[in-house]
C-alpha cells in the first residue's frame, strides 16, 4: 500500500521547483563576498549621487567610504581642482593617522577613523593615503540611460536569446554608455557597446565610410559574438564580462596566473600591469547596473521608457551620390544622415559615395515595397558602379600633420578623424596618410619664402661619408667587407663617392621588412614600372602568398610559378627571393613612362632612407600608461587602451630587459626603437652578421639611450600601423571553423590555406602562439577575410580539403 504524500512534501518539492531557475541563473553571475562592498558603492553610485556629486572612498577597500562630496565649482576643470584638494586633505589625515595620531583629531582626520574603525593599525591607514580616489556619482546619467534603453532592450535580449546567450548581459550598455547609440570616448570607443577599433573590426566594417559601431543591430550583434566567444575560452560569465573591458588576452593570463576563475580571488591578487580600477570592478559594476535594471522603479520610481522605433531598410545595390538620393527620395541629407549614424561624414559631404551592399534606413512615412522602387529609380539614373577612389600621401621628411593639412587646403582635425590618429604630432616619415576628397588634388603652392634646411638625422643603417673616407675604411669600420659594401648599395669598385653621400650599412630588408602585406594595387604605376625596370625581384615578407605577389605585380600566378620553378603546393618562406618579370601589359607603361619613372627612382631612394626614421619632425612627447583617466560620465571610469587591446601577443621587455620577437620585427626596427646601433644589438645577443632572429625567440635589449616605456610605445605604434593598414584594404565578413589536419602547421594554416595574417589569427584563438604544437583535430576560429569592395567570400578550403564551416 502506497502511503500518501505529505502535504509538506508537496510544498517543498513546488519550494523547490521555483527556486531552481533562480539559481540557475545565480551561478552563472555569482556575486562573490568579497566583491559585495564594491557592488553596494556602484549601486550608491548609479542611483544615490548626481555627476555634480560623488563619493570619497579607498579604491582597495570599496566599503571604506570617507564622504559624500557635492561639488560647489562649475566647469570640469574647475571642479577637477576641487577633488584634488579634498583629496590631499585626505592623504594628509590618513598619513597623520599612519604614524601614530589618535588626539586632536581634525574633522577630516576623524571622518577616517570613522571610516576604518577605532582598531585600525597604523600601517592600514599609511598604506591607504595612496588609495584616495573620488567616484563622481552617475544617478542622473543611469536614470537617462534606463529611458533610453526602452527603444533597444527587447531588440537586443532577443538577438542575445537567440545565440544562446543569457538575456541578463542585455544591461551591459548601463555599464558602457547609458545606451547612448552615438557615445564616443576619449580612448577611441565607440557606440552604444563601446567597441574599440582594433576589437570591433573583427565583426564590423569600421573605416572612413563606415562605422557600424555607430549601427546599434550590427554593433549588439557584434557585442554578443564577442561575449560568446569570450565564454567559449574562459568558460565563465564573470571572466567573460571582464574580458571585455580588459581583454581576453588579458583575462587568460589573470586566470593562468592566479590558477583559478574565481573573479573575487582574481580581482584581489592578480596584479596585471594594465589590470587597472575599471577592469578590476567592472563585474562589480555589471552586477549592481544589471540589478537596478531589472527592477527599476525600485530605484528610481515609474519611468516612461522611450518606444522601439521601427524603420523601413533598403539595401543599395549600386553606389550613390547621397545629393541624388536625397533629391530622388524627396527626403533631407540632415534626416538620412539622422537615419544612418554609421554613414561617416565623407559619405555627407559627398567626398564619398553611399556604398553599394549598405542596408540604408528610411522614414517610416512610407513602406518598405514603396522606399524600394524608389530607391531603384534613383539607383538607375544615379548609381554608379564603383566607389570614388582614396587618395592618399607618403609622409616625408619634415612633414607635419599641420604642414600636410595646409598643403591640401584641409584640416588637422579632419586628417587625424580620417586616419584615427590619436595626436597630431605621431606621424611618421613613409606613412601614407588617407587625404579628404576622392581623385587626385592639387596641393596648394609653397610659400615663396624658402624654408631653412632641415638637419639630416641618420639611421642605424646609414653613414655619411666624410672627407677623407674610402669605400674599404668604411667598411672596416661596420665590420663589413668592401665587396660587401658595394652590393648593398649598388656600386662598383670604380664608383666615386663625395662628403655627404649617404650610404646604407645594414641588410635594408634587416631595417625595414615590414609584415604587412603588399596592396593588391600599387600605389602608383612608377611605382610599380620602378620595382620592374631596377629590381626584378620581391622579397618575400611574413603574410604573403604567391597569389598576393601576382596580384601585386600583375602577373598571372601560374606564369610567377614557372619562373620561379614553384608548384601550387610549394611553401614561400619570410626573406625568400621571388624573381619578377614584366607582363605585355606593363611594357606599354614602361616605354611610355621611362622617362618621368628615371627621375622617380632618384628621388625615391632617397626617401626609402627617409623611410628609416621613426619618427618626422614634430616629436611627440611619450605617453605613459595611465591606468585611471577619469570617469566617463556613464560608469566605471575608462582605462587607457592602446589599439592593441584585442591582440594577444607581448609587446613588453621582460625584468630581465629581454623581448619576445614577434611577427614582422627585424633587428633593424629594435635599432631604430631604441636609437642604437644594429651592431651593439648583434653583440649584445651574439649573432653573426646576416643570421635572422627567430619569431618566438627572446631577445635582450639595449635601453642606454631609450627608456622601457618609450620603446614599447614604437613598438606598439608600429604593429598598431601595420594591422590598421591591412583593415585599409580588408574586411572581415565572418568566421569559421578549422579542424587540425595531419601535416598543418600554424603558418600554413595562416598563410597558405586562409590567407589571413598571423596576428589576426592569434586574436581569434589566443591561446595559440608560433610555438604552439597543433595536434590532429583540435579546432581553431578562422576569420573570413576579402578584400574590399568585392563581392561573396572565396571558397575556403582546409588542407585535406575539407571545407571551412562556419560557426
Amino acid at each position: 500500500m502506497i502511503k500518501p504524500v505529505s502535504k509538506y512534501v508537496v510544498l517543498w518539492t513546488l519550494l523547490l521547483i521555483i527556486s531552481v531557475p533562480a539559481a540557475l541563473a545565480d551561478t552563472k553571475f555569482p556575486k562573490p563576498t568579497s566583491l559585495s562592498p564594491a557592488v553596494e558603492l556602484w549601486k550608491k553610485v548609479y542611483t544615490q549621487v548626481n555627476t555634480n556629486q560623488g563619493y570619497i572612498h579607498d579604491k582597495v577597500n570599496m566599503g571604506v567610504i570617507y564622504e559624500k562630496m557635492s561639488l560647489k565649482s562649475k566647469g570640469r576643470k574647475a571642479q577637477g581642482r576641487e577633488i584634488k584638494r579634498r583629496l590631499a586633505n585626505y592623504r594628509a589625515a590618513l598619513r597623520s593617522l599612519g604614524k601614530g595620531k589618535r588626539s586632536k583629531l581634525s574633522s577630516t582626520e576623524q571622518k577616517v577613523l570613522n571610516a576604518w574603525g577605532k582598531n585600525t593599525k597604523d600601517a592600514v591607514f599609511a598604506k591607504a593615503a595612496k588609495n584616495v580616489r573620488f567616484q563622481r556619482g552617475q544617478a542622473n546619467k543611469f536614470r537617462q540611460g534606463l529611458v533610453r534603453s526602452g527603444a533597444y532592450i527587447k531588440h537586443i535580449k532577443k538577438v542575445f536569446k537567440g545565440m544562446g546567450l543569457p538575456e541578463r548581459l542585455a544591461y551591459l550598455p548601463h555599464v558602457e554608455s547609458s545606451f547612448n547609440a552615438a557615445a564616443y570616448s576619449h580612448v577611441g570607443a565607440a557606440g552604444m557597446w563601446q567597441f574599440m577599433r582594433s576589437t570591433g573590426r573583427r565583426f564590423m566594417r569600421i573605416d572612413h565610410v563606415v562605422d557600424e559601431r555607430l549601427d546599434v543591430e550590427k554593433a549588439t550583434r557584434a557585442a554578443a559574438e564577442l561575449l560568446q566567444h569570450n565564454h567559449s575560452v574562459l568558460k565563465s560569465w564573470p571572466l567573460a564580462l571582464t574580458a571585455y573591458n580588459h581583454g581576453l588576452a588579458g583575462m587568460r593570463r589573470a586566470k593562468r596566473k592566479t590558477g583559478t576563475d574565481d573573479i573575487g580571488v582574481i580581482v584581489k591578487r592578480y596584479k596585471g600591469r594594465t589590470f587597472g580600477f575599471a577592469s578590476r570592478n567592472f563585474y562589480a559594476a555589471y552586477l549592481a547596473a544589471s540589478e537596478i535594471a531589472a527592477k527599476p522603479n525600485k530605484y528610481f520610481g515609474k519611468l516612461n521608457l522611450s518606444k522601439p522605433k521601427v524603420h523601413p531598410k533598403v539595401k543599395l545595390r549600386r553606389y550613390l551620390p547621397v545629393k541624388d538620393l536625397s533629391a530622388g527620395l524627396s527626403v533631407g541629407v540632415s534626416q538620412l544622415k539622422k537615419l544612418n549614424p554609421a554613414l561617416r561624414p565623407a559619405v555627407w559631404k559627398g567626398e564619398k559615395y553611399l556604398p553599394r551592399g549598405y542596408l540604408l534606413k528610411l522614414p517610416s512615412s512610407s513602406n518598405q515595397s514603396t522606399w524600394r522602387g524608389l530607391v531603384a529609380s534613383v539607383e538607375k539614373q544615379s548609381g554608379k558602379a564603383k566607389q570614388k577612389p582614396d587618395h592618399y600621401y607618403r609622409v616625408q621628411r619634415g612633414d607635419s600633420l599641420s604642414t600636410i593639412a595646409r598643403r591640401y587646403k584641409t584640416k588637422v582635425s579632419t586628417l587625424m578623424a580620417l586616419n584615427n590618429l590619436r595626436s597630431k604630432h605621431r606621424i611618421r616619415i613613409g606613412q601614407k596618410l588617407r587625404l579628404p576628397g576622392a581623385g587626385k588634388l592639387k596641393p596648394a603652392k609653397p610659400s615663396a619664402q624658402p624654408k631653412p634646411k632641415k638637419k639630416v638625422v641618420l639611421q642605424s643603417s646609414q653613414y655619411e661619408i666624410r672627407s677623407g673616407d674610402t669605400l674599404s675604411g668604411i667598411a672596416q669600420k661596420h665590420g663589413m667587407s668592401t665587396r660587401q659594401l658595394l652590393a648593398l648599395n649598388h656600386l662598383r669598385k670604380s664608383s666615386m663617392i663625395k662628403p655627404g653621400q649617404i650610404l646604407l650599412v645594414e641588410q635594408p630588408q634587416k631595417q625595414v621588412a615590414v609584415a604587412t602585406k603588399p596592396e593588391v594595387e600599387p600605389e602608383t604605376p612608377a611605382e610599380s614600372v620602378r620595382h620592374l625596370l631596377h629590381k626584378p625581384e620581391y622579397l618575400v615578407q611574413p603574410g604573403d602568398t604567391i597569389s598576393d605577389i601576382a596580384a601585386r605585380y600583375k602577373m598571372p600566378e601560374a606564369e610567377l610559378l614557372a619562373i620561379n620553378n614553384l608548384s601550387i603546393r610549394s611553401i614561400i618562406r619570410p626573406g625568400q627571393i621571388i624573381k619578377l618579370r614584366a607582363v605585355e601589359e606593363q611594357k606599354v607603361a614602361i616605354k611610355a613612362d621611362a622617362e618621368k619613372v628615371q627621375k622617380q627612382v632618384t628621388e625615391q631612394k632617397v626617401d626609402k632612407l627617409a623611410a628609416l626614421e621613426p619618427a618626422v619632425a614634430d616629436q611627440p612627447a611619450t605617453q605613459g600608461i595611465e591606468l585611471e583617466s577619469g570617469a566617463t560620465g556613464e560608469g566605471v571610469p575608462v582605462e587607457a587602451q592602446s589599439d592593441l587591446s584585442a591582440d594577444p601577443s607581448d609587446y613588453q621587455v621582460s625584468d630581465n630587459l629581454s623581448i619576445e620577437v614577434q611577427v614582422g620585427e627585424t633587428l633593424g626596427h629594435y635599432a631604430d626603437w631604441l636609437e642604437v646601433k644594429t651592431s651593439s644589438l648583434r653583440r649584445l645577443n651574439r649573432r653573426s652578421y646576416g643570421k635572422r632572429i627567430e619569431v618566438g625567440k627572446k631577445l635582450q635589449m639595449n635601453f642606454s639611450n631609450v627608456d622601457k616605456t618609450k620603446f614599447v610605445h614604437r613598438r606598439e605604434n608600429y604593429h598598431i600601423a601595420r594591422q590598421n593598414e591591412y583593415f585599409d584594404n580588408h574586411v572581415i565578413a565572418g568566421a569559421c571553423t578549422h579542424k587540425v589536419g595531419r601535416g598543418d602547421s600554424l603558418w600554413d594554416i595562416a598563410n597558405k590555406t586562409y590567407n589571413v595574417p598571423f596576428w589576426l589569427l592569434r586574436q581569434y584563438n589566443p591561446d595559440i602562439t608560433l610555438k604552439s604544437v597543433l595536434s590532429r583535430g583540435q579546432e581553431l576560429q578562422i576569420p573570413l577575410v576579402k578584400a574590399k569592395n568585392t563581392q561573396g567570400l572565396p571558397e575556403m578550403r582546409s588542407a585535406n580539403g575539407s571545407m571551412c564551416s562556419t560557426s
